[in-house]
């Protein structure tokens, strides 16, 4: 059973978890000792889904003030306030300061947190173009996940990408437009912030539709300045005039545009104190994504990659796994402070920004919070639900908007006398979602689940045998796009296909009797297929069906 989270008001978190502490106010630089300075450099991962003895060792010996969070770490809602109001206490004690704990919370496929509805994914969120809704999107995020102990989300994805060209990116950006891009994503942005967690734009200084995946390799983004400047660059510079009481996270691509050398982004002094601080002006957090990825390590071990990060001008270095060498990492840098090799002038420069966020995370209480009952499994809003079925109405409605034909005749009239006409439709879909939301509106229609093992004559074979004129293909992922590759051109002329993921995974659109591209499973997708099947039917095919042979 649904229960809204901010209507739960008998289980506060102080109730629920008494770990979960008031910070004193965050001290000066000055007040923190140099393994304190060094402690808040660094925000790691780790395995654990409790703070157990060895997590909490680890914090105390080396003043960890940040941390982030991934699925592994997560097992219920309950379980993950708890520990992050654990943390919270043992850094506070350790550092002398607020924690920043951070988590991944897009939407779409990059959601550490389990809600009702699913956060939609960027794209979507993209294709809409209302700011406002971005925002709203921005501030029931932050809502949800402040409520489990968290004041960072690594959120939103500002990198320009086509969403018909395959990337390791795909759905999480906004788009293929930089203004577009800007305005959605620092909507967005505004929305965490004025709930009281800092937002986090990234991959800078752009990934664009790059296909290679730094995780696994390294990887050059070949774009001229001038493409750089024009496009990728653009959200970044529109999102650092919210203040300093943001982030901004690096790239490990190389950009031979911005700087010749090929030196990552994250290492690279010409791409953050030249271009990010001096000519952009940003006055906020630099993090590195994770140095443990081999699109960096390949370049670098992790404990010196950490130092050439914070020289080049990075705040915040990023490490998720691995206790030794996130050790070997603190005290690298520690050394380096202590022979000069790294100022302490610039070290506390560092400390002083990151103070400065954390006092602003202070004053609005942000280490703050309530929970539901620990046997809710997920978060649910009425707002989320308002914002993906807006979301939805909107993609809709642009997949109706079709062009009259040159007689000037509207498809929609030619379509609806001839859905009248006893056109009989069969649907195709990996799940029983699908398929009971668009039986709300049409009863009738004969429905197949398709597997990995369906193929084209399967297809062929089920529309024959129930006398089907055409078919609604729902897609969902990859392996059902698979199946449409190998459709014959009779079949595919006759499928409508409704793609509930990235337009990339129908690269040939024309080969098929409509695509309508929804971009995320909304439960309610079937259902206005159905309700608006006359205007996404193509009239051309509507004339000539009745006339048409068994495929």
């Amino acid at each position: 059973m649904e229960v809204c989270f901010r209507c739960v008001i008998g289980f506060f978190i102080f109730l629920l978890f008494p770990n979960f502490v008031l910070a004193q106010v965050p001290p000066s630089v000055e007040e923190l000792s140099l393994d304190q300075k060094v402690g808040q450099l660094f925000l790691i991962g780790f395995p654990q889904q409790s703070v157990d003895p060895q997590l909490e060792a680890f914090i105390k010996k080396y003043k960890i003030s940040s941390f982030i969070l991934f699925k592994r770490n997560i097992s219920s809602l309950a379980q993950v306030a708890q520990m992050n109001s654990r943390l919270q206490k043992i850094s506070i004690a350790a550092s002398r300061a607020l924690p920043i704990i951070a988590v991944d919370q897009e939407g779409g496929q990059v959601a550490r947190i389990p809600t009702r509805p699913p956060i939609p994914n960027a794209m979507s969120v993209g294709q809409t173009q209302d700011s406002a809704l971005a925002y709203s999107l921005g501030q029931e995020t932050a809502k949800i996940i402040r409520t489990l102990g968290f004041n960072m989300n690594l959120a939103p994805v500002l990198d320009v990408s086509n969403p018909n060209k395959e990337s390791f990116i795909g759905q999480r950006s906004f788009g293929s437009d930089a203004e577009k891009v800007s305005s959605i994503g620092v909507s967005l942005s505004r929305g965490l912030l004025d709930e009281a967690v800092i937002p986090t734009a990234k991959h800078f200084p752009g990934v664009g539709s790059i296909s290679e995946d730094p995780h696994k390799k390294t990887v050059e983004y070949s774009a001229s300045a001038e493409t750089l400047y024009e496009r990728d660059l653009r959200p970044f510079e529109e999102f650092s005039k919210l203040g300093p009481n943001t982030a901004i996270m690096l790239s490990h691509f190389s950009y031979p545009g911005l700087d010749p050398t090929k030196t990552p982004a994250t290492l690279s002094p010409r791409i953050i104190k030249e271009l990010l601080r001096n000519k952009i002006g940003f006055t906020g957090l630099v993090i590195t994504d994770d140095i443990q990825m081999k699109g960096l390590s390949e370049i670098s071990n992790p404990h010196e990659a950490g130092l050439k990060a914070l020289k080049a001008g990075a705040d915040i270095i990023m490490m998720t796994w691995s206790f030794k060498d996130q050790a070997k990492a603190i005290e690298h840098v520690k050394q380096a402070v202590l022979s000069g090799d790294f100022s302490i002038a610039d070290l506390n420069e560092k400390v002083s920004r990151i103070l400065a966020v954390k006092k602003f995370l202070y004053n609005k209480g942000s280490q703050q919070g309530k929970i539901q009952s620990a046997r809710i499994i997920a978060l649910s809003t009425k707002k989320l639900r308002e914002i993906e079925s807006r979301i939805l109405d909107f993609n809709i409605k642009m997949a109706v908007q079709k062009p009259q034909t040159p007689d000037g005749r509207s498809p929609t009239a030619i379509s609806e006398n001839l859905i009248r006409a006893n056109a009989v439709e069969c649907i195709f879909s990996p799940t029983h979602e699908f398929i009971t939301s668009f039986k709300k509106s049409k009863p009738f229609t004969r429905a197949m689940k398709t597997t990995v093992k369906t193929n084209p004559q399967m297809l062929i074979d089920y529309m024959n045998s129930r006398g089907c004129d055409f078919g609604i293909y729902a897609v969902y992922g990859q392996k059902t796009a698979l199946i449409l590759e190998a459709l014959p051109a009779s079949l595919a002329k006759k499928i409508l296909v409704v793609n509930l993921n990235t337009p990339s995974l129908i690269p040939d659109m024309k080969k098929f009797l409509n695509v309508v591209n929804l971009y995320f499973p909304h439960p309610d997708a079937g259902k206005k297929v159905a309700d608006n099947l006359s205007i996404l039917i193509q009239h051309e095919f509507l004339e000539q069906f009745a006339h048409t042979e068994d495929f």
